[in-house]
């Protein structure tokens, strides 16, 4: 049986986790994963994508659009996920949109309009820094996750003066949904700070 609606595909690999998810038309999650793979996300992708097809009981034909995190984050993930994304892109003939990853770590903890920053360890006393803010969307769908700003690479004795009086979301792992849900879109191209 094919599924009438058609999903996003979301992929990011910008942490040590690999986060995977499959969102409906209507901004509902269908199936997501994320996993705590170190540095084994080459290795792992093909075998957690055919896993998620599997938990969400939908054709890979059903893909309208793949999503995929940029980053910043780690240089060898990053890569991983973007040429993942694009290969599927390229083999199913759908749109592939970048997202910047740090968007997928936020999660519901934003309320509505509520103004956050969240952050990643970036080593030697920097972050990788991004301003965002919560939309609302229906019951049960996704929370929209909307960038206030790129991402940037400050020494974390600067966030505050940087972002005084925002609240602080210091990076959780990744939800691949949050990519698939946003409107902010950027090349899928890996983003190194």
């Amino acid at each position: 049986m094919r599924p009438a609606a058609r999903y996003k595909l979301a992929v990011d690999c910008s942490t040590p986790h690999l986060a995977l998810a499959l969102v409906d038309g209507s901004g509902v999650t269908v199936a997501g994963r994320s996993r705590d793979v170190g540095r084994l996300h080459a290795a792992l992708i093909t075998l957690e994508l055919t896993a998620l097809f599997a938990d969400a009981g939908i054709p890979r034909t059903a893909v309208a659009e793949v999503r995929v995190g940029v980053g910043p984050g780690s240089y060898t993930g990053t890569r991983v996920a973007v040429a993942a994304a694009k290969g599927l892109g390229r083999a199913w003939n759908v749109e592939v949109l970048g997202v910047y990853s740090l968007l997928a770590q936020v999660g519901p903890r934003l309320g509505f309009d509520e103004r956050g920053v969240v952050t990643r360890d970036a080593r030697k006393g920097n972050v990788y820094a991004q301003p965002c803010t919560a939309r609302s969307g229906a019951a049960g769908t996704v929370a929209t996750i909307v960038s206030l700003g790129p991402p940037e690479k400050l020494a974390l004795a600067a966030l505050a003066q940087r972002f005084p009086d925002w609240r602080l979301l210091e990076g959780l792992p990744p939800d691949a949904a949050v990519l698939a849900a946003t409107s902010d879109t950027v090349a899928a191209a890996p983003l190194y700070l």
